[in-house]
């Protein structure tokens, strides 16, 4: 939607129902009812008669309850809760950043042999955008050319320009996009690092080692985790 759709307005109504949308989702997946509403049928006698697909969404349902914190109580709870609603910001504001560099990023190209080599599509997106930016005579056959960091335009560049100091130089930027080597305003590394920490502060409350288990255990559902982690009910083990 960002990526279609942006605007101030939008990232601002964006960022104003964000910790609602947190605050609904955790009321859900932290419902104790609900809960054990599912942990009865799973020890049900019907049970095994239930089709396999029924079963494996009610033992995801458990555990993501498990990983969302249905377990904690009282100052563990409100701390879950409190990282799940930062997170939730940190991750828009990355996706921003990123969005706001790929954005910034533009080059305008006037001879033929720079964009040797990319498709008729690619040059007609570039002449369009060229003419959008001020050059009303562009044209997909004499340019001049705008190319972008967008997927229609990096793509072909990437793959069919013949000019390998272009493709260099759009695979530069698109590597250091919302970096360090950017503009600071736009620069994820403390994003990044806060994201890191508050992962593993989560992932410690529920009783695991780090971020990497609990995404192990999610993506594993629910076979065993990995030697040396543990579960949710309090063993030693490692969501944005």
């Amino acid at each position: 939607m960002f990526a279609v759709r942006d605007s101030e307005d939008f990232r601002l109504a964006y960022d104003e129902m964000q910790p609602q949308y947190v605050a609904l989702s955790l009321k859900l997946s932290q419902s104790v009812p609900i809960f054990q509403a599912l942990k009865a049928i799973r020890s049900s006698s019907s049970w095994d008669s239930l089709p396999e697909s029924q079963r494996r969404i009610i033992e995801s349902e458990i555990q993501e309850a498990e990983l969302s914190g249905v377990g904690l109580r009282g100052a563990e709870k409100l701390r879950f809760n409190e990282i799940e609603t930062e997170l939730a910001k940190l991750s828009t504001q990355f996706s921003n950043n990123l969005l706001d560099a790929t954005k910034a990023f533009s080059l305008r190209l006037t001879r033929s042999e720079e964009v040797s080599g990319l498709p008729q599509s690619a040059l007609s997106l570039a002449a369009q955008i060229a003419r959008g930016l001020g050059d009303a005579e562009a044209t997909a056959e004499r340019g001049p050319w705008i190319l972008t960091l967008d997927m229609p335009l990096y793509l072909p560049a990437m793959q069919y320009a013949r000019d390998r100091s272009l493709r260099e130089r759009l695979f530069r930027a698109y590597q250091t996009r919302a970096s360090e080597l950017d503009e600071a305003t736009r620069d994820n590394t403390p994003v990044a690092l806060r994201i890191l920490v508050l992962r593993r502060e989560r992932a410690q409350l529920l009783g695991m080692a780090n971020h990497v288990v609990r995404g192990a255990r999610r993506a594993m559902g629910a076979r065993e985790a990995p030697a040396g982690a543990g579960g949710v009910d309090g063993h030693q083990d490692g969501h944005a």
